[in-house]
């Protein structure tokens, strides 16, 4: 959720866009949480150059729920692919 919230913001700034500004009509939607509003004030302060999340740690908290999921017998499709 991170990562792609990080691409939209890039997207939206490369595209002429004021970071607050995009910030703002995040928050005011229906995709509006805690993690987008406060990594997003540090990404818009600090620039977007920096990784807010490793993809590593991704990849491993996606692997791991998958596991689990086998382990219950709970399929989890969406993980899947994207592991």
């Amino acid at each position: 959720m991170l990562n792609i919230f990080s691409e939209g913001m890039s997207l939206g700034q490369k595209a002429g866009l004021n970071g607050n500004q995009i910030l703002e009509i995040i928050d005011a939607g229906a995709i509006a949480n805690p993690m987008f509003k406060g990594k997003g004030a540090y990404a818009v302060k600090r620039g977007l150059q920096h990784k807010l999340s490793p993809l590593n740690t991704c990849k491993k908290d996606i692997r791991l729920a998958v596991a689990l999921g086998d382990q219950l017998e709970q399929p989890l499709p969406t993980a899947a692919a994207a592991k």
